[in-house]
């Protein structure tokens, strides 16, 4: 099959305004040479070429929103744990008011004999109370995109955990979504070997239902598990074997005769 041969690209339809085209292109621009040995450069979001960069074409559009506003930081800094410097998975509400990850404030306060906030620096008692909208605000944060997919997949892997040690409400169920909705933002060994076990179970579980319709759970049990114990039906009792001969047996079944009196041969 013949190769097609590539058509020279028409540098006079191309933007020409000076030659000065040192150093790295802007955010959204990426640089190329054409045929002739000049580089050029392409905004994807645009469609336009050019020479050299000029004021008059489009800026490249953000990817996500930019956490530069006072509100923004406010937000931020309130979803996040100022122990931990994390996002907030457990949350609990400290004396101080303030909202803090439940493991790292609980060994905060026991590490300290007198314990300050860790916000205002004055003293506090150790009592914390649950959360009740804390999560689904760390949650909508993220959702809004101004945390970003590392630190936000962190969070679902870091739920997915405790959903599995019971310690958030949810499950199994709830674990799994946190692992999809994690890896789909940025794949991490952790999480994606927490799926790998889920899948694996799910198999499992597959299995030995199809093992119970083929009659054949022990073995596949005792396959799949060297610990697995088939349950299976006690077996009748058996008559107990008697010690009495045969001629003990007729002389049970036979009458007694009458006792002999006085004198009676």
């Amino acid at each position: 099959m013949a190769k097609t041969k590539k058509k020279r690209p028409d540098e006079s339809r191309w933007i020409s305004l000076d030659d000065s085209n040192d150093g790295p292109p802007p955010a959204g621009w990426a640089r190329y040479e054409a045929p002739s040995g000049r580089p050029y450069f392409h905004h994807k979001a645009s469609g336009k070429t050019t020479w050299h960069f000029s004021e008059t074409l489009p800026d490249p559009p953000p990817d996500r929103a930019s956490p530069d506003t006072a509100a923004t930081a406010a937000l931020l800094d309130s979803v996040t744990c100022p122990v931990s410097l994390a996002l907030i998975v457990d949350p609990v509400v400290a004396e101080d008011g303030f909202t803090y990850e439940r493991e790292a404030i609980e060994r905060w306060l026991k590490d300290k004999d007198a314990a300050k906030s860790p916000r205002t620096g004055v003293l506090m008692g150790p009592r914390l109370l649950n959360s009740g909208d804390g999560r689904s605000r760390v949650l909508a944060v993220i959702e809004s995109g101004l945390v970003d997919d590392v630190a936000a997949s962190a969070w679902h892997v870091a739920s997915a955990n405790l959903n599995i040690e019971g310690a958030l409400p949810g499950g199994f169920a709830s674990a799994r979504d946190h692992l999809k909705r994690g890896q789909a933002l940025s794949p991490s060994p952790e999480g994606g070997l927490l799926l790998e076990a889920f899948t694996a179970r799910d198999q499992h579980e597959d299995m030995l239902r199809r093992a119970a319709d083929a009659d054949l759970a022990s073995k596949i049990g005792r396959i799949l598990d060297p610990s697995f114990v088939a349950a299976s039906p006690k077996p009748p009792k058996r008559p107990r074997p008697s010690s009495v001969g045969p001629r003990d047996r007729a002389r049970r079944r036979a009458p007694l005769a009458p006792p002999r009196r006085r004198g009676e041969a």
